[in-house]
C-alpha cells in the first residue's frame, strides 16, 4: 500500500509517519512525505491513501491536490488533516474518506487508519 503524506508542518508529518508505522499490520506500507501540494503531485506513481493538510502555504492547497490525485487515480483514499473546521464543507465536496482534526488524537487515528486498510482491501479484491 502506497501512502502519501502532504503536510507543511514537519512535526505533523513525523507524527503521521510514527502513527502509521506503529499500527500493527502485516500490510507492506510504503510511506512518502511531502511538504507541498506540488511535491505530492510530482510523484508519478500515485497513492492508495493520501493524508493531506489543507493549508499548505503558497501554491497548491490540499483541496486542489486531492482533486488532482483523484483524477489520476480514482481509488485514492483521501484523508484531510486540518485544524480548521471551516474547510469541512469544501472538503466534503471531494468525497474524502475522512477528515481528521489537529491535534491528531492517536486513538481516533488508529480507528480511522483501520477503516482505511479495510476499505483498501475491499476495493482491491
Amino acid at each position: 500500500m502506497r501512502i502519501g503524506i502532504c503536510e507543511d508542518e514537519q512535526s505533523i508529518r513525523e507524527q503521521l509517519v510514527t502513527l502509521i508505522k506503529a499500527y500493527p499490520t502485516d500490510e507492506q506500507l510504503d510511506v512518502m512525505t511531502f511538504a507541498s501540494g506540488e511535491e505530492i503531485l510530482a510523484d508519478a506513481e500515485g497513492f492508495d491513501l493520501a493524508f493531506l493538510d489543507i493549508e499548505l502555504g503558497d501554491g497548491i492547497n490540499g483541496l486542489a491536490a486531492a482533486e488532482a490525485l483523484q483524477k489520476t487515480r480514482q481509488q485514492t483514499l483521501i484523508v484531510f488533516v486540518s485544524s480548521y473546521y471551516r474547510y469541512i464543507t469544501s472538503a466534503l465536496h471531494l468525497e474524502p474518506f475522512e477528515f481528521l482534526i489537529k491535534p491528531i488524537d492517536e486513538v481516533v487515528f488508529a480507528q480511522e487508519f483501520e477503516r482505511c486498510l479495510k476499505r483498501y482491501h475491499n476495493d482491491h479484491q
